[in-house]
């Protein structure tokens, strides 16, 4: 398969003079194209397995960055500016298998290696390269585990749940208020109908960030919180 990617960066950090405050916004984006491949095998009548690997998306950021309420003795240097920067879209490889002990049941196990390791800095280039000033991530590569299943209550409607455990990449010493941040545990519900030649999917997923402590200069503290993910998919059968 073909990736391909839009992304987007929007950054607002306050500036610190002293005897005053400004403030720095800065925005840009940029495409990105990538693959990915994967390879399905039933190993018995009741157990399948697959393996799936994701390639890294390389983005070139390009924007502009906006100064705001500058000192005038610092106006010369922070100007309204272009700017840009280059991140990395992690790879992943996935591995995963899915057993029926009945027929209408159905429960699945993947791991998931994400190679966050390839951020190792946010590294904004201005026009004016005396201001640069490269935000060192040293983020780790790290393991993702989901475990789901499906009950096909009848032929047409299926019932679904699973849990995820999706750790932080991030050293305490380095974590600042962007992503990912805290470790992630997910649950999710959701089901699915099919009324030929359609069908739906709804889903819904809590996710709670674990507390994890921040020693990164100027913003230590602790990050928390909890999201609610609703999804809809509608389908369509060519058969």
């Amino acid at each position: 398969g073909l990736d391909i990617a839009r992304a987007t960066i929007e950054l607002t950090r306050n500036l610190d003079f002293v005897n005053s405050e400004g403030a720095v916004h800065l925005g840009g984006a940029d495409w990105g194209s990538g693959f990915n491949i994967g390879v399905q095998a039933k190993l018995l009548d009741n157990l399948d397995m697959g393996l799936h690997y994701r390639s890294a998306i390389d983005i070139a950021f390009q924007g502009q960055a906006d100064f705001q309420n500058i000192p005038v003795e610092f106006q010369s240097r922070l100007t309204d500016q272009k700017a840009h920067a280059d991140v990395v879209l992690p790879s992943t490889v996935t591995a995963g298998l899915a057993y029926r002990p009945l027929n209408n049941l159905m429960l699945a196990f993947d791991a998931s290696w994400v190679d966050w390791s390839s951020f190792s800095e946010l590294a904004i280039r201005f026009e004016n390269p005396s201001i640069d000033n490269p935000i060192p991530k040293r983020w780790r590569a790290k393991w993702k585990y989901s475990l789901g299943g499906e009950y096909g209550v009848t032929e047409a409607l299926q019932v679904r749940l699973g849990l995820t455990y999706d750790p932080s990449p991030s050293p305490n010493s380095t974590l600042t208020p962007d992503l990912p941040d805290a470790n992630r545990f997910k649950v999710s519900v959701g089901a699915g109908y099919q009324f030929k030649p359609f069908r739906a999917d709804l889903g819904y997923q809590f996710v709670a960030l674990a507390d994890k402590e921040s020693t990164a200069p100027g913003m230590p503290g602790t990050y928390s919180g909890n999201a609610h993910v609703l999804g809809l998919t509608l389908g369509f059968n060519l058969q």
